[in-house]
């Protein structure tokens, strides 16, 4: 009985766990008319059109960027101008730090 089963297995692989093999396509010259799903890509306006999204996704990035910056400069980081000579020598008078 073991023989037969593997047997059968051995000869239809996918009987095995129920798949069904889809009906394979005959090769030959096919055409937008011969169905209505097949939609025809024109490479160049698709090329086109990537290009432009992807630019607007730049132009948003580094706008995105720019505001973080100004952001972080005016509420997180302040620039500081040392007046004085109290804090020799490591700093001195005039110099610029970012506290």
């Amino acid at each position: 009985m073991r023989r037969s089963i593997a047997r059968n297995s051995a000869s239809k692989p996918l009987a095995m766990f129920r798949f069904s093999r889809k009906k394979q396509i005959e090769f030959g010259v096919v055409s937008p008319a011969d169905d209505d799903d097949i939609s025809v890509v024109h490479l160049r306006r698709e090329a086109r059109k990537g290009l432009w999204t992807e630019s607007l996704r730049m132009l948003r990035d580094v706008f995105l960027i720019v505001v973080v910056f100004i952001l972080l400069g005016v509420f997180a980081v302040q620039p500081v101008v040392v007046e004085g000579t109290s804090m020799l020598p490591q700093l001195h008078d005039g110099e610029r730090l970012l506290v």
